[in-house]
């Protein structure tokens, strides 16, 4: 998978759980960062660390996993397959 599409993906994944109140302050918690580090991280298109950790989110709840293919018209399929491009572990699946 082209790096452009793993970093598309992410940011769409990143706008998904903004526009869920309960997901965002979720993901804030548990990420650590504050709003000028998330600003500062998702505008770094390399910065594939920050990628992965977003498709962990949602690789880690499978429920949140099908809402934000649902909601954004993604195919649960190649959320895995950009997750996997991006260093996820294929044997966690």
């Amino acid at each position: 998978m082209h790096p452009d599409e793993t970093y598309t993906l992410a940011l769409t994944a990143l706008s998904y759980i903004f526009e869920n109140e309960h997901l965002g302050s979720r993901f804030l918690n548990m990420s650590g960062f504050d709003e000028m580090t998330l600003k500062a991280r998702a505008s770094d298109s390399e910065d594939t660390a920050f990628q992965l950790g977003i498709l962990d989110y949602f690789m880690g709840f499978e429920p949140d996993l099908v809402a934000l293919c649902e909601h954004k018209n993604i195919r649960p399929e190649h959320v895995v397959k950009a997750w996997i491009a991006l260093g996820g572990d294929p044997q966690m699946l």
